[in-house]
């Protein structure tokens, strides 16, 4: 009977490494945080104060309405991908040439943060309707605090310009933010590994019988 308890914890403990982490909410739900908006070419801005609770909220730029959605997905093994929408109702509310200055925490309020964690990819991605007109990757090399991440992007008292030499941007209609945080802190074992512990379990079984 010892044998088998012995044996079975020892598989349970096998199983468990092998199971990946699951990540837990990393943005504070309803807390808030706000985003800068302006054409490169006008004087006219938007600062927007918005909560963190996946809610539609709208405001106005010019005669435009702006709507902000925002969103987390745990994606297991310790990861979570934080998403922030923002939604411009028509086109035209940029020049075709000008860039797109865009901030999240310009004023210092941004992401609420539950823990320590790093920002490890950000990706901002520029659509007009449902077609995608220019993706920015590795956007967190623009962003100072990144381990931890300070859930700002990029600082405070900054922005970043959007812009692309084949860019329209009269035709802008929504800009998209993917952040992807946290990292994986449970490895899966590799089969090397599984076979080592599998040998030491016979080892140990075979030790037992010799003893009993």
């Amino acid at each position: 009977m010892k044998k088998y308890l012995l044996s079975l914890m020892l598989m349970f403990g096998i199983g468990a490494i092998a199971l990946p982490a699951t990540a837990l909410p990393f943005v504070s739900a309803n807390s808030q945080y706000t985003f800068y908006l302006q054409g490169e070419a006008s004087d006219e801005s938007l600062l927007g104060q918005v909560r963190f609770n996946d809610l539609a909220e709208t405001g106005q730029l010019r005669d435009r309405a702006i709507t902000v959605t925002e969103s987390e997905t745990a994606l297991g093994n310790g990861q979570s991908k934080i998403t922030f929408n923002l939604a411009i109702a028509g086109t035209g509310l940029f020049g075709a040439n000008e860039g797109i200055l865009f901030g999240i925490g310009t004023n210092g309020d941004g992401f609420d943060l539950l823990s320590d964690v790093p920002l490890t990819n950000a990706v901002i991605t520029l659509f007009g309707g449902e077609q995608v007109l220019v993706t920015f990757e590795d956007v967190q090399d623009f962003i100072d605090q990144i381990n931890p991440w300070s859930g700002l992007l990029p600082a405070v008292g900054s922005t970043l310009l959007l812009g692309d030499e084949g860019l329209d941007a009269s035709q802008v209609t929504r800009i998209s933010v993917d952040f992807l945080v946290g990292q994986a802190s449970t490895a899966v074992p590799e089969p090397g590994s599984i076979l080592l512990c599998a040998i030491g379990l016979l080892a140990t079984m075979a030790a037992l019988r010799r003893r009993s």
